[in-house]
């Protein structure tokens, strides 16, 4: 049910099931953050497509894209291990 936190807006679906599991929470937190983060990075690499500084968005936004579904697969990975994973630059968001 964790893994679904990462999948877009199936993050509601573990939030809405299972609000009280500390387990499910951390996860559902981390996917929110993951998902915000995603779309905060994509809006300007649209913006990169219009403007002519094309080479410069399209670099360092698919490079941050492509941290993000890494993350968000490793996130996975240990949501069906059933460990804990926070992502480092977003535990200070996470409680």
């Amino acid at each position: 049910m964790a893994a679904l936190s990462y999948l877009g807006i199936l993050f509601l679906i573990p939030l809405l099931c299972r609000p009280r599991s500390g387990y499910v929470r951390v996860h559902t937190t981390n996917g929110i953050l993951i998902n915000i983060l995603y779309f905060a990075v994509l809006a300007p690499f649209l913006v990169g497509l219009i403007t002519p500084l094309r080479g410069i968005f399209w670099t360092g936004i698919l490079t941050l894209l492509v941290a993000e579904f890494v993350f968000s697969i490793v996130c996975v990975v240990y949501v069906y291990s059933g460990k804990i994973f926070i992502i480092p630059f977003l535990k200070k968001y996470l409680f």
